[in-house]
């Protein structure tokens, strides 16, 4: 197999540098994006609930193993906590569904995926329907929903827990409460924003940063390690 790099977490689990994003992918493209991306020696890869599109990379992961050209253990696979499911009752369930749908028995990564929580039940982004266009928020601190991943890592559902779009004050306020320091902040980040603030405030606090590049145009992100 060919020679992936790595990086050592805070907890000491690795990740490979390069990781393919799943966002946007067309229904019907990302299994076949999945297979060429194994194929090629990627062995990271980013994934979401909110992405909708966590069954077919499943069935392009399985494909893979079967034809032995690739070892669960090889592989490095994140989902994302959405929005709504952040009440914490809600984080075990909702990571079982996304390993459901993923066919696996557990995540490489799980990272709460915005600082903010929408109101549970009414789909991916709840609309108010006296403001249209406007997305309904519950109450839900991210606090109590990062009490809930340490309990699905300690329950070996997640083998590293981390956070997403965090900015400094909200990693700093995390970290004041928590016990498991999360492993990596995942954020945008490329040429015209490079966040170099927060990336260095991350660090000094054993977090690293996967960075975001997005290829609108074509429906995928590729996800770096910095």
């Amino acid at each position: 197999m060919e020679f992936v790099p790595k990086l050592k977490l805070n907890n000491g689990n690795e990740i490979p540098f390069f990781g393919l994003g799943t966002w946007r992918s067309k229904p019907g493209e990302v299994e076949e994006a999945v297979k060429h991306a194994i194929d090629v020696g990627y062995r990271q890869f980013d994934c979401a609930r909110f992405y909708e599109n966590e069954a077919e990379i499943g069935k392009a992961i399985r494909e893979k193993i079967q034809e032995g050209v690739v070892k669960r253990e090889d592989l490095f696979i994140t989902s994302k906590l959405w929005c709504t499911n952040m009440r914490p009752d809600l984080v075990e369930p909702t990571l079982k569904s996304s390993l459901a749908d993923l066919g696996l028995e557990y995540l490489d990564l799980y990272l709460i995926h915005w600082p903010c929580a929408f109101k549970e039940g009414n789909g991916l982004l709840p609309e108010d329907t006296n403001n249209p266009g406007k997305v309904l928020f519950s109450d839900v601190d991210y606090v109590d929903t990062w009490k809930a991943m340490e309990d699905v890592h300690k329950k070996g559902l997640a083998k590293s827990v981390g956070i997403s779009n965090f900015n400094e004050r909200q990693v700093t306020r995390l970290l004041e409460n928590a016990k498991v320091v999360p492993v990596v902040n995942q954020i945008e980040c490329h040429p015209y924003l490079n966040q170099k603030r927060l990336t260095a405030f991350c660090k000094s606090k054993g977090i690293e940063i996967v960075g975001c590049l997005h290829q609108t145009g074509h429906g995928q992100s590729h996800r770096i390690q910095f």
